[in-house]
């Protein structure tokens, strides 16, 4: 089979996987060189292969969805684009959760103000009013 005949989600992952295998590659050689084991290269070349022959049968994979009518192209778009979808709702989640704690610091900050500038009352002051309002209510 030829890549050119390639239907295009299979093309698309394709090119995924050739940059994908290229940075791989790279990070192999230059960690090689940092570290100089030999056990690290042998478990990365591993990886490496196992990296390019999933990549392979993915490719395969999802040619043939391709050609499942009438809804194979569109489902086999959606598995290349499901990673994407999902770490654009991890993110999403990610910057909420931390809006939502910076918003809720910026407000216990401002309460903390507040009871440092005596602008709330503490809680010996309101037992001590209404103790007041209590001996002024039985007079």
């Amino acid at each position: 089979m030829k890549v050119k005949d390639l239907c295009k989600p299979a093309y698309v992952y394709f090119i995924i996987a050739i940059i994908h295998i290229v940075m791989y590659s790279y990070m192999i050689i230059t960690k090689t060189r940092e570290f100089d084991i030999q056990e690290y290269t042998n478990y990365s070349l591993i990886g490496l292969i196992v990296q390019i022959i999933f990549s392979l049968l993915w490719v395969l994979a999802l040619n043939s969805l391709c050609k499942w009518k009438p809804h194979g192209e569109k489902l086999a778009w959606l598995l290349v684009l499901l990673p994407f979808i999902f770490i654009g709702l991890i993110i999403v989640g990610i910057s909420g959760g931390l809006t939502y704690l910076l918003i809720h610091d910026k407000n216990m900050k401002q309460l903390n103000e507040k009871i440092n500038k005596r602008e709330i009352v503490t809680e010996t002051e309101t037992k001590e009013g209404y103790s007041d309002n209590l001996d002024h209510s039985d007079h």
